[in-house]
């Protein structure tokens, strides 16, 4: 099967906290980097290996795991591409160690030109995470006035867009810049948004400090339980179609299946 496939099934396993099904394609991607001469996927697979304990709120445990994994292949940040830059940053940058990824990440949304950064930043799923955590890095470094800049400018782009063709994704997103600029009914009433246009993703945002004080308010905490809630019964149709068609018995099975069987 194509890695991608992999990948595919260890995104869908996360969002629904099944983390040691999540944790299996991980194991799957880091044996095939070890054995492919394709050069795009010796650099990608390795990273995926990180993710489930960073979604966990392990970061230091994330942290360790992309070290031994950059040591190994003799990778470092400049080999990847702006979107891998961009989401792998994230496990250094949680970890506490901002001061390795705020340099690789100002890259990504240059000080020079903020519209282009707040337009990556709020249009791609990738960049928007390490936007956010560029401008929590900065919070804690004392540069409020250039990280208040981005997230001004995030804002500004959002309002700029037709409400009509906003995803979930768009409001939540919305909803953590605002509660980054402390604007904290704004946030909420835009996290309503997400939620009833069914924004489900609370698995893999669920220990970002991004948007903790969102979290911690008394109006969220009733959406967040439906989300739970929708969360656990998406996992339980899941586990009714794993005993229909489980995806990692099929795996196993090709693996040991005999050559042209």
């Amino acid at each position: 099967a194509s890695p991608f496939f992999h990948g595919f099934q260890a995104d869908a396993e996360y969002r629904l906290g099944r983390w040691e099904r999540a944790d299996y394609w991980a194991r799957v991607d880091k044996r095939r980097a070890a054995l492919t001469d394709d050069p795009r996927l010796r650099v990608l697979l390795p990273l995926w290996e990180s993710i489930a304990p960073m979604l966990r709120g392990r970061f230091d445990e994330a942290y360790r795991i992309q070290r031994a994994d950059f040591a190994a292949f003799d990778l470092d940040f400049e080999d990847f591409p702006a979107v891998v830059v961009a989401w792998a940053a994230l496990v250094p940058a949680l970890a506490g160690d901002c001061d390795r990824v705020v340099p690789h990440l100002e890259r990504i949304f240059p000080r020079d030109n903020l519209d282009r950064a707040a337009r990556d930043a709020n249009r791609n799923r990738d960049f928007t995470r390490a936007a956010h955590v560029l401008a929590w890095c900065r919070q804690g470094r004392a540069e409020t006035a250039l990280d208040d800049a981005l997230l001004a400018a995030m804002e500004e782009d959002f309002l700029g867009r037709p409400e009509v063709g906003l995803t979930s994704t768009d409001w939540f997103t919305a909803a953590v810049t605002a509660s980054m600029r402390g604007e904290a009914d704004l946030a909420v009433a835009r996290f309503e948004r997400a939620v009833a246009l069914g924004w489900r993703s609370l698995n893999v945002h669920a220990h970002e400090p991004t948007w903790a004080e969102l979290r911690r308010d008394p109006r969220v905490k009733p959406l967040l339980q439906k989300v739970r809630e929708d969360i656990e019964e998406q996992r339980r149709l899941a586990q009714q179609r794993d005993t229909e068609w489980d995806p990692i018995e099929w795996h196993r099975q090709q693996r040991v299946a005999p050559a042209g069987s």
